[in-house]
């Protein structure tokens, strides 16, 4: 094969690749107080993943946008490190 077919073909294999592993993101569920009129003051910001570094990146992008609103941001990650596990009272509290 010429230097320039397997150039091609390299490409073609490697953007095939690319758009294959852009997976969508799917939104689970979404709930909203039509009433509610105020700004948010404080924020809980929870992202499920199955890996846990998708699921800090997700929350610390979020929480950037947040705070960049001037809304007070908790990362569920750093208080909840494990959402199948039952958090304690003290943990729910604070």
């Amino acid at each position: 094969m010429s230097t320039p077919k397997f150039f091609c073909a390299c490409l073609v294999l490697l953007l095939l690749t690319l758009t294959a592993s852009c997976a969508p993101i799917k939104k689970l569920e979404v709930w909203k107080e039509e009433t509610y009129t105020q700004s948010p003051q404080k924020v809980l910001v929870i992202a499920r993943a199955q890996e846990k570094s998708v699921r800090e990146q997700f929350e610390n992008v979020l929480a950037n946008q947040l705070s960049d609103r001037g809304v007070e941001v908790i990362r569920s990650y750093k208080v909840l490190p494990d959402l199948k596990a039952k958090p304690d009272r003290e943990t729910v509290v604070a």
